[in-house]
Parts: structure tokens; sequence; C-alpha cells
């Protein structure tokens, strides 16, 4: 991977500054030591600003990894414990190894250009011992001090584990109870009991493959569990110990230059460990595309880690360490140095970084298209890095930024969040993005978790039927394939078998017709509180904008549903396309608002924008209202009841749109009427009014609007102190009875419907004058 100026340099963590540029560029130290000897004081290192790191003694309380700060590469106090140089050792300068080429730096400046390289060859074993490492009789400089073994022993039996006891027990058995420790994920920077159990279960993992590679090494690969997410965990922590073992064993062949490396035995047991890693890799790769109930979501990053190792596929630098991805369109986020955390940038530094990354591209890149994945970067822009401590600084943890969403936040589990974490890292997503041939920056966040919860407990067989799907249908496939969210697995079976049925037969537009639908309804999730604000003058509440979002959601679900109802038939053109026409995402949202404001008791149709509350007589009402009112009255009742009792009902409300004793009023929106109540005064009425329509246009059904409607025509036809009558269908009775109605009668009528009498008295005179 190329760069431009400044080559790959390891961030800093969380509130910290970036080494100057002036400065020579940072290389993370690729061998991470696990501990060194307390027995000491601290020599640090700090970075600010454009100055030179300094060297300073302080007093160190407890044990830190060294080179902990170069996964995170941070402002705070970079320490390595090591005994307080004397002015005599500052000035030496004598080379301890033939040929050193560094013969002339004093002790302090190998000291400080170590810490800050985590280069061995600035070390001489006299040094080295100094520092607390361990140097054989050949000079060759180990990571094992019996200092180091007694501080891990006695850390990990705090934990309860006992060193010992743990190398007479099996391998497996043995790594069983350091992996969870080792894998844990570090959700703060600041938690340093989780950090310190991790680096103390690492070291321990790391001496027992030093000592026995023969039984270790395949033992760690074969606790690989490729059936349950957590092997994801396992894979990321051998992936990171093959490397820590690979880097060292260079490091000793090209910074020692010594003659006796050979024959050194903890030389000759890291170069056994790679050949013990070869082989487990080989028989990982066979394992994880064969292996009965394997996940998907395991079993291809093993495959990754398996070629990797074998050198089947190029290793690139980890990108995430320094470049910022897009986690939805137009937000950028990055990992930690130790990939433990992900930061997700404020608004403002994320257009700061899409600017960034569209500057000084080479002309290859430029015909790929700036909008290309991070992991397929050709080199970093020096824009991007000097944007990198902006997005650290602005970003909210990613654990915070989920819980911080309303549709997640009831639903999320730190099982969840480190998940997701995982699934986040640059080799996963490209693994899933390339096999589904869409962006996952292309879903929501909680369609990503919603992706997450299916991707991790489906087999390789059944991810194969989603890719295929998915390559035909792109994101809005998978965008629709994620409701089952609302339903359950064979509800994303059918909707795959449903595309595969249009796209066989040539109808894969009609298809992505339905799917588009389905995605431009899940959109209108992320325009609710805009919604509630400037359509209801809503200072809208957490609350509500939850259940608002959620019923929405169903919504949409629900069309999907109602879609998928008519299977695969050629009868079903003709019903989907109703269906398309009633799944208006804007009509949507506007009745599921309305649905819950009327709930809350808070829905006041005079002060809806774009809403208009009309009353008429009969006689007054335009010929295209009442061409459109027979229309909505006749799709909302020719199905519903027999033929003549529908055509009794539409003669008497075409009569009455005629008829000065009909008063009718409407509800519109945009000028379209939403919903509608008639009431007669009929001669069979003299003692009251009848109420004899209440209408809803379908596509605003289900947003109580036309029950809100007919509350205040009801206290406006209540106002003539008459009596209200009427007839209803019995399961209608308690929509009435909310009202004040009573049921009088229960019958069935002339054409066989059940049907209600009800009745509603109009207030006291003493009451109506209040």
């Amino acid at each position: 991977m190329k760069t431009e100026g400044p080559k790959f340099w390891q961030p800093n963590d969380k509130g910290s500054k970036r080494r100057s540029k002036k400065q020579n560029p940072v290389v993370r130290p690729s061998y991470n030591p696990p501990f060194v000897s307390k027995k000491t004081t601290v020599v640090s290192t700090s970075v600010t600003d454009e100055k030179t790191p300094s060297v300073s003694a302080e007093p160190h309380s407890k044990y830190v990894n060294p080179y902990k700060w170069a996964d995170d590469f941070n402002t705070r106090t970079k320490a390595i414990e090591v005994r307080q140089p004397t002015k005599t050792q500052n000035t030496e300068a004598k080379a301890a190894i033939p040929g050193d080429s560094r013969a002339h730096m004093s002790e302090s400046e190998r000291i400080e250009e170590f810490t800050e390289t985590g280069n061995f060859s600035y070390l001489t074993p006299a040094l080295a011992r100094k520092l607390g490492f361990a140097v054989d009789e050949n000079g060759v400089i180990s990571l094992s001090t019996e200092d180091e073994d007694t501080f891990r022993h006695n850390e990990l039996l705090k934990l309860g584990i006992d060193t010992g006891a743990l190398r007479n027990t099996s391998p497996e058995s043995a790594l069983v109870q350091l992996i969870p420790l080792a894998a844990t994920r570090q959700s703060s920077h600041d938690d340093d009991g989780v950090e310190n159990r991790k680096y103390i279960a690492e070291g321990e993992i790391l001496a027992l493959i030093r000592e026995h590679p023969e039984k270790y090494v395949h033992a760690l690969f074969r606790l690989i569990d490729l059936r349950h997410t957590a092997g994801l965990q396992t894979i990321a922590l051998v992936d990171h110990l093959t490397h820590l073992i690979k880097d060292h064993v260079t490091q000793l062949q090209e910074d020692q230059q010594n003659p006796h490396l050979p024959k050194a035995p903890y030389y000759r047991n890291l170069l056994k460990s790679l050949d013990y890693i070869m082989s487990s890799a080989e028989e990982l790769k066979g394992r994880s595309s064969s292996e009965p109930g394997a996940l998907y979501f395991v079993s291809a990053r093993a495959q990754v880690l398996a070629d990797e190792i074998l050198a089947l596929e190029p290793v690139k630098q980890d990108v995430d360490q320094v470049i910022p991805f897009e986690l939805i369109k137009g937000t950028y986020a990055l990992f930690s140095g130790d990939k433990n955390r992900i930061y997700v940038a404020s608004r403002s530094v994320s257009k700061n970084v899409a600017q960034a990354i569209r500057t000084g591209w080479t002309s290859e890149f430029v015909t790929r298209g700036h909008d290309i994945p991070s992991y397929d970067y050709e080199f970093v822009p020096e824009a991007v890095i000097d944007l990198l401590d902006d997005v650290l600084d602005s970003g909210t943890p990613i654990d915070q930024y989920l819980a911080s969403i309303p549709a997640l936040s009831e639903k999320l589990t730190q099982d969840m969040v480190d998940e997701y974490v995982l699934m986040l890292d640059s080799r996963m997503r490209k693994i899933i993005e390339t096999d589904l041939n869409i962006r996952l920056r292309d879903l929501s966040i909680p369609e990503q978790l919603y992706f997450l919860e299916y991707a991790k407990t489906t087999s390789l067989g059944s991810f194969a039927q989603l890719s295929v799907f998915v390559q035909i249908y792109e994101s809005l496939g998978l965008r629709t394939f994620l409701a089952l969210e609302h339903f359950d697995k064979n509800f994303g079976a059918d909707i795959i078998e449903y595309g595969n049925w249009k796209d066989a037969l040539g109808n894969r537009d009609h298809a992505d017709e339905v799917f588009h639908r389905f995605g431009k309804l899940q959109d209108k999730v992320n325009e609710v509180k805009e919604f509630l604000v400037g359509h209801f003058h809503k200072s809208a509440d957490k609350k509500l904008i939850f259940d608002v979002q959620e019923y929405v959601r169903k919504r949409a679900a629900q069309f999907l549903d109602d879609v998928l109802s008519h299977g695969p038939s050629w009868e079903s053109f003709g019903k989907t396309i109703e269906l398309l026409k009633k799944a208006d995402e804007e009509v949507v949202l506007f009745t599921s608002a309305t649905k819950l404001l009327q709930k809350r008791g808070e829905l006041s149709l005079e002060e809806i924008q774009g809403v208009s509350l009309e009353q008429y007589e009969g006689q007054t009402i335009s010929e295209k209202d009442r061409a459109e009112m027979l229309r909505i009255h006749a799709e909302r009742y020719r199905e519903k009841y027999p033929a003549d009792l529908y055509e009794t009902l539409h003669g008497q409300l075409t009569k009455a749109l005629s008829d000065d004793s009909s008063r009718f009023y409407l509800l519109r929106r945009k000028g379209e009427i939403v919903t509608y109540v008639r009431f007669d005064s009929a001669e069979e009425h003299k003692k009251g009014a009848h109420v004899a329509s209440f209408m809803t246009e379908s596509r605003f059904a289900g947003g109580n609007l036309g029950e809100a409607l007919f509350e205040v025509a009801l206290q406006r036809e209540l106002a003539q102190g008459k009596t209200i009558y009427g007839e209803c269908d019995p399961p209608l009775a308690s929509l009435y009875e909310r009202h004040g109605f009573k049921v009088v009668r229960k019958y069935v009528d002339a054409h066989g419907v059940p049907t209600s009498d009800i009745e509603l008295a109009p207030p006291s005179s003493s009451s109506a004058a209040v």
C-alpha cells in the first residue's frame, strides 16, 4: 500500500494529539511483549505538539504493558519500566554486537528509539538485560523473565487460574481458561482492568506456545468454534498472536545479526511455532468450508485468516487503524489502534473527511471512482491523515452511539455491540460486501444490526441463498429481506422466494418496485423528528419519536407481508399494484404520527400543517368532491357487504350528496379528501340526527383520522341539543362507546348482516351552557 508524504502510522486513541508530521513517522512496534519486571523505575516518553519526545524518570506503581501505547498511540504517558540510566551509562557507546551500525548511540538514545519504534536492534544484550528482557549466553534477546513469569502467575491466581495447573492439564483445557480473557473487547480506553487481564492472558498463551509449540498451536486453532460467533473473537486473537510471533522472528533475524541465533532454543521454538501455525492453517482452511453447522459469518473470516497465513491472499496493512470508513452514508468512523473501539465522527468532521478523501488521487484511482470501500484504498491522501485526530477527538464511542438510537436502546446488549465491532473490521466488511455485492453503509444502523443478528446464526448454505438473491436485487433486496426483524426467519425465506420467482418470470422490475417502495417506507423512520415538528408543531419527546418510528417500520413490514400473502401467482400482480398505490411513504408517516398523537390525546386537526376541516350541506358539495366521496365509499364497502346492501347504502349516499338535510364534515390534506362523516336529519329521525356515513380513504386508514374528525363533528351535532342515532357493525360498537354511545339493540338485518343500533343523548342544558 502506497502513501504520499508520511507512511502509514498508528493513530492515537480518543482524546489525544497526533505526533507532529515534522517528526519521523512512527511505525507500530510489531511485537508486543506482555509485561516486564517491576523492580525498576519508569522511563516515559511524552508526545506533545511539535516537541521532541523527552525522557524522564518517575515512579510507577503497577505493571504495564510496555507497548500498550503503541496500539493506541496516544498522548497519555508512554511507559516502559527500566532501571534509571546513570550518567556513565548515558555516555557509553560501545557496540556489543559486531558490526552494530548504532555503535555511536548512547544508552539513553537507544532507549528512546526503542520505546519509540519497538525495534530491538537499538538494544545491546547488556542494555536489554537492564530493561528486564532475558538474554541467553549467545546474546539472543527473548521476552521472558523470571520476574515476568512470577508476576503473571500471581495475577492469574487472582483470577482463579493456576499456571502450574495449566501445564498439567490438556492444552485445550488450558487455553479454554485463557482465551476468554485474552479475547475480551476493551470497550473503554480507561478500563485498565480489562486491558491488563487481556495482556496477562495473552502473555501466558504466548509463554505456553514458546515452551511447547507442538502442543499449543494446534490446540489454539482447534478451539476456533465455527458454529458460534465466539469463534470470531478467537480468530481475531489467533490472527494477532500469529503476527506477534512472525514479527518477532523477523526482528530476531534482521535486527540482531547474531551468528548464534540459529542454535538458540528460544529462536528454534519460535520457528517451530510458525511451522505449526502453517499446518494448523491448512487444517482450518478445510474445516471452514466443510464443517457441519458452520456459520457463514465465522467460516468466511476463518477462511481469510487461513489464506493470509498460507500466503494465498496478500496480507495488507490493517487499514482500519489509519483510514476512517463510512459507517452510514455521510458519517465516518475510525477504529482505535487496538481495534477494540470505534469512534463515530461528528457531522462536521465527517463532512471534512468526505471532502479530503476526494483529493490527491492517482489517475488509476480516479478511474475507479472516489466512492470505494476503505479496504480498497490505493493510498491515503495526506489531507485524510491530517483529520484522524479530529475524528477521534470529536468522535462518540460506538457503545454510546448505538445506545443513543431510540430504535436500539431497549434491545441493545453488550454482546451485540462486541459482535458489531467485529463485523465492522475491514476484513469482515470486505467478505460481506464482496459476497453480497452491496455496501454496509447503505443500510441504516438498525438494519446493520438486524443483518448481524441474521448472519451470526446462519449456516453457509442458507447464506448462499441470500447471496444469490442480493446479487440480483442488491441493497434494495437486502433491506427488504431484513424486514424479517418484524416477523420471523420464514418471512425472510418468503422474500427470497418471491424475488427469485419474479426474476425467473422476467419480472425483476416488478419486484424491484416492491423492494424500492419498502425501502422508501423504511427511510421515513429517519425523518420522524423533523416531520413531527414541521407538520404538527410538536417538540417531540424521545418516546413519541420511538413509537412513531416503530409504527412506521411495522406498517412497512405489513405492506410487504400483504404483497407476499398473495403468493407467487399471476393473480397476485393486480393485488400488488393496488398495494403499491396504498404504500405512499409520505402518507404512512403522516398516518403513523396521527395515530400515536391521537392515542396520546395530543392530536389537533386544526393545527396540522396542510390540513383543513370543512363543513357542507349535501347540495353545496362540488361535483368533483361528490365523485371522490362515492369512489371512497365504493372502495370500502363494495367487497365488505352483500351486493343488495351495498347498492342500498350507495344509493342513500348518492341521494344525500344532493340533499340540504344532510351535513358533511370533510378533512382534507393538501386538497385531497382524507376522511368524511355524514349526518342526516331524515323524517324517521325527527327527534335527532342520524350518523349515516363514516369513511376514510384507504391509503389513510389506520391513522385514527376518521375518529378524530368524528369527534369534532359529533360535538358540533350534539350542540344542537338532539339525540344522535346510528347503526354499526358489532365489532365497531366499542369505537362508538368510547365517544359515549350506548348499544340499544343487536340484531341481524334484512340483508343477513349482524347489526347494532347505537344512541347518544345530548348533554344536559346546564352542561351545554357551560
